[in-house]
């Protein structure tokens, strides 16, 4: 019985280094990132003192300040006018519950920048001249302001988004009509990792067939969720897809049904705009299909499928090159057909 049990956990273990050599050590790899609390200097602004505050805040954020004074709360960056502080003061005092919730729930964010941190080894490990990444910076905008975004100094989480599913102004009547259901359902700390991981693979990956064919759009995001993929080795699917496990399962076992329905009754050469927001937009799921177990953006799923099949078959190409290739050469070499 001793030489069974520890024969089992030899092989568990030999299982478990199994898997952690499907992704590089990037342990060693150093990553230099900063994290700013704007939100917190935002939010700690003397109201009494506006006009010297704001340029205080300006010298202390140099290159976000103007982004955030013009970009996510719509108010000039070098003004001081009697208008300007009375917007900003009518901003400051609505908002402030809403810093005090989150300030409760992110305080300590050093979870999420050791993650950010994980992700990034990955991209220098793949990309080693890419060195954009400096800071990341967290804020609080209006709630329709983006939720992570690239800036000049690296990247921006706009931490409304992130209250947590339940809560209550998502549920309101104005937050549905702003974020439906499965949207905000996202809204949870576990996917800013994820979002500010996808603005590092958008920025390596450009979309270059703007308003192609559905395939070769299918393809590129599919790409970028392949890349995505790449960086976060250890991130469930269902956050880096945003789909539920049910949804996911649902892929995996209809995967050949999913793609013959593509072949046989769409026009995958279409440009409609329609019919690509169908299958690439956001949507409780994809018309056509299973309206109870279907995703929407079910295209970012395929398209991550035919990156996998690609890769199977050129299994020593690297990532740089991959970027590289046009949606037909990888339709081509990946011969996409599962079963």
């Amino acid at each position: 019985m001793k030489k069974l049990f520890c024969s089992l956990i030899l092989a568990l273990g030999l299982i478990a280094c199994g898997d952690r050599s499907d992704h590089p050590d990037v342990s060693k790899i150093a990553v230099d990132l900063k994290v700013d609390r704007f939100d917190q200097a935002f939010f700690q602004l003397d109201t009494n003192q506006i006009a010297a505050e704001l340029n205080r805040l300006n010298a202390s954020y140099p290159n976000f300040y103007p982004d955030f004074m013009e970009h996510v709360i719509g108010l000039p960056a070098n003004d001081t006018s009697a208008d300007v502080k009375n917007n900003l003061a009518f901003f400051l005092n609505s908002y402030l519950p809403l810093y005090s919730t989150l300030l409760a729930s992110y305080k300590d964010v050093s979870q999420i920048e050791s993650d950010v941190e994980e992700g990034l080894r990955y991209v220098k490990y793949y990309f080693p001249t890419y060195n954009s990444i400096q800071k990341l910076i967290f804020f609080i905008g209006p709630f329709d302001a983006p939720g992570a975004a690239l800036t000049r100094d690296g990247i921006a989480i706009g931490l409304q988004q992130y209250a947590g599913r339940d809560f209550s102004f998502y549920q309101s009547p104005q937050g549905l009509e702003l974020f439906p259901a499965y949207i905000s359902r996202r809204f949870e700390r576990s996917y800013i990792p994820v979002n500010a991981l996808k603005l590092v693979v958008q920025e390596l990956c450009p979309d270059t067939v703007g308003f192609g064919p559905l395939i070769d759009q299918i393809v590129v995001h599919g790409r970028e969720a392949w890349l995505l993929d790449q960086f976060l080795p250890s991130t469930a699917d269902s956050l880096k897809l945003g789909f539920t496990q049910n949804q996911i399962d649902w892929c995996k076992q209809n995967e050949a049904l999913i793609w013959s329905y593509l072949v046989k009754n769409i026009d995958l050469q279409s440009t409609d705009p329609d019919l690509i927001q169908n299958f690439l937009g956001e949507a409780p799921f994809t018309a056509g299909l299973d309206q109870d177990h279907s995703p929407g953006n079910l295209g970012n799923w395929i398209g991550r499928q035919i990156l996998r099949a690609y890769k199977k078959k050129h299994p020593n190409i690297s990532l740089s090159e991959v970027i590289k290739l046009t949606p037909a050469q990888i339709l081509e070499g990946a011969a996409y057909k599962p079963s």
